[in-house]
């Protein structure tokens, strides 16, 4: 009963963005838009789509014990299965995970350059989005956000930056979740955190 596409974005003249949309369940003409990132670098934002925030969970395994005449063999079985996600943000958002950069996922580069910094990405990203628009215009007055985690703590604010003077997206602004957003920031606070969570002790 879900609405939803796949398809390719134009990021640049040699990149392509793979993304998956979600309608919302209810009210899709008035939901707001929401865009989710995961991080890395590197990681696919279908993990957030299948196993995080997404009307579906794919579960892929279970250990089955089989007896034999000497001994039990535990055999691996492969059982693709899927488990529909209560909390789904699709239920009041219309959803768009979207791979980036080029090399994530499914998301190509033509001439197989896959050598990007931050700002090539918010950039791709961005033109990714505006290839989105023309693609769904219905949904060019919406209400936008973007999300992400982990390394959306980088991909996240630098791609609002971009988005907040394009008078064609209704922004209205961003949420990162866990997100990494400074290095050497990082490195020093792991072992302030892991003390302070009883991981290890001064001695």
């Amino acid at each position: 009963s879900i609405k939803q596409y796949s398809g390719y974005l134009k990021a640049s003249s040699t990149k392509h963005l793979h993304y998956w949309f979600l309608e919302a369940e209810t009210d899709a003409k008035s939901a707001p838009l929401v865009l989710w990132m995961n991080g890395g670098p590197g990681c696919s934002s279908l993990d957030g789509l299948l196993s995080e925030h997404g009307p579906f969970f794919v579960r892929f395994c279970t250990i089955n014990p089989e007896a034999s005449f000497f001994f039990f063999i535990y055999r691996l079985k492969m059982m693709e299965k899927l488990k529909k996600n209560p909390y789904s943000w699709n239920k009041i958002a219309n959803m768009l995970y979207m791979e980036a950069p080029a090399g994530v996922g499914f998301s190509y580069a033509d001439d197989a350059n896959y050598t990007t910094t931050d700002d090539e990405t918010a950039l791709h990203n961005h033109m990714s989005l505006r290839d989105f628009l023309l693609h769904y215009p219905e949904f060019s007055t919406n209400e936008f956000f973007i999300t992400g985690e982990s390394y959306g703590g980088i991909y996240v604010p630098t791609l609002a930056a971009r988005i907040v003077d394009d008078k064609d997206f209704n922004f209205k602004g961003f949420a990162v979740g866990n997100g990494l957003s400074d290095d050497a920031m990082n490195d020093n606070s792991i072992i302030y955190f892991g003390y302070y969570h009883g991981l290890f002790g001064t001695a």
